[in-house]
């Protein structure tokens, strides 16, 4: 009886998720490819029905419910139901909020969740895997590179989320009558690369919690990695915000392609400096893209270019600075743009006989 109870808690709020997804995927589905980052966004659902289908599965006869009496979730053993129902019910208020958000706007007005509502999820998502990690048993297995990658990985999806259109933009200007200052601009990906940021910390400290010892010899190159995987985030961000603001057909779909492009061009181009075990050699590739930096390296390699190292930290702040300043120009251009006047009214004829 508690097995047929159980699977059936675990059932509903699976398929509450799963009829969420489904209409916020309908939702969508008809606007067009302004909206094309919110698919890959709306995959990191599939995370809550892993959790049930893993569930089921241990429960999958009377013996396997003896067995896995609980989840381990920050360290407080939890029964799998009272634990994933509860997550899977959370996936599914944010999945619903951004359908509330969304309903009769025009693709040009669309955006998957507002700043807040997105750090808000990204917290969540990272809430949800850090409570699961084995940090004590696992984490001196895994690259902190890795770790942080993923943990960064929420924040890149909710940034293509909240990207401004430049339909959207230019309502924005025309309703403020004047050029938003550089701040303004910028600060809903500055607001989302501070939540990398301090999530970033607190994937770090975790590690060096857990493996205090082992964590002592990388210190410095764990803590090198928190502003370069931010400088990164924030070079793509700006990239697609400007290609989003571009009077070009399709702008998204268009950046998407271009970035593919470039991540795979520069994986064949320098592939020896990414599987090269000499760090001289791997830190040129890390000025492109943060493939080198996702395996450990030891404190004598990275001490012996560690100034090539601080010097692909210095190329992504000034891509991301140079992206930033082109969507900063794009944004003055639409200002500059003359406004049409509305068409005149013709005069209205009497129909009464002079």
């Amino acid at each position: 009886m508690a097995l047929l109870f159980r699977s059936y808690v675990l059932l509903f709020t699976g398929s509450v998720v799963i009829h969420a997804f489904a209409l916020m995927i309908s939702t969508v589905s008809d606007k067009g490819g302004a909206v094309g980052g919110v698919v890959l966004l709306l995959l990191l659902q599939v995370f809550p029905l892993i959790g049930w289908l893993a569930a089921i599965s241990a429960m999958g006869s009377p013996q396997g419910l003896r067995e896995t009496s609980a989840f381990r979730f920050y360290g407080i053993a939890f029964p799998p139901t009272i634990l994933w129902a509860p997550l899977e019910l959370g996936f599914a208020a944010w999945l619903l909020l951004a359908v509330v958000r969304n309903i009769k706007l025009d693709v040009e007005a669309m955006q998957l969740f507002t700043v807040g509502q997105g750090l808000g999820f990204a917290a969540y998502c990272n809430f949800v895997w850090i409570g699961f990690y084995p940090w004590a048993a696992g984490a001196g297995g895994t690259a902190p590179g890795l770790l942080l990658l993923w943990g960064l990985f929420f924040f890149y999806l909710v940034g293509i989320g909240v990207l401004q259109s430049r339909e959207l933009v230019r309502r924005e200007l025309r309703e403020a009558r004047t050029v938003p200052g550089p701040g303004t601009l910028l600060r809903p990906i500055g607001l989302l690369l501070a939540g990398a940021v301090l999530t970033a910390l607190v994937i770090v400290m975790l590690m060096e919690q857990g493996h205090a010892e082992e964590a002592a010899r990388h210190t410095a190159q764990d803590f090198f990695l928190v502003p370069y995987f931010a400088a990164w985030l924030a070079r793509d961000l700006f990239y697609l915000q400007w290609m989003k603001v571009r009077p070009v057909r399709s702008p998204l779909r268009k950046a998407f392609l271009y970035l593919l492009v470039f991540y795979v061009s520069s994986s064949i181009v320098f592939r020896g400096s990414i599987t090269s075990t000499l760090p001289d050699s791997a830190t040129f590739s890390a000025w492109l893209a943060p493939f080198a930096l996702l395996r450990t390296w030891t404190n004598v390699e990275w001490n012996a270019a560690s100034g090539m190292w601080l010097l692909a930290l210095l190329v992504q702040f000034g891509a991301a600075a140079a992206f930033a300043y082109l969507y900063l120009q794009q944004v003055a251009a639409l200002a500059r743009v003359p406004r049409a006047a509305p068409p005149a009214i013709p005069p209205r004829l009497s129909s009464t006989p002079a």
